[in-house]
């Protein structure tokens, strides 16, 4: 599986988890199989709350699902649509994320659950 992970810096493993999907500097991709990974910076990181295009920011990355802190209800829809799964889980880095991700420990985000605002 190919995850997306938004993050502050291109640091890869080490890079601080970004909170906010739509607004992250760049994007940490692991192959979860493989423990490769590489950096995408977010070409669309500068946008208005609630008119950011997350399948746009990762197109062609040929990402399978998005792990992060939380997101909008419309991101997730967009990411859903473009068949892009989404989880949450805890960590202050990227790498620590996907340990949680390897370990179970993510949870599939619904859309009940998705952030209302910046205020969450």
């Amino acid at each position: 599986m190919r995850l997306c992970i938004p993050a502050a810096d291109a640091r890869g493993l080490d890079a601080r988890a970004h909170g906010h999907f739509g607004s992250a500097p760049c994007f940490v991709l692991v192959d979860t199989e493989s423990g490769a990974f590489s950096t995408l910076d977010n070409r669309r990181a500068e946008h208005r709350h609630g008119h950011c295009d997350p399948a746009g920011a990762i197109a062609g990355a040929a990402v399978d699902a998005v792990l992060c802190h939380g997101m909008g209800r419309r991101a997730l829809e967009m990411l859903s649509a473009a068949g892009i799964e989404v989880f949450t889980a805890e960590g202050d880095d990227v790498a620590g994320m996907l340990q949680a991700f390897r370990s179970g420990a993510a949870q599939r985000l619904a859309a009940d659950d998705a952030c209302a605002g910046h205020g969450h």
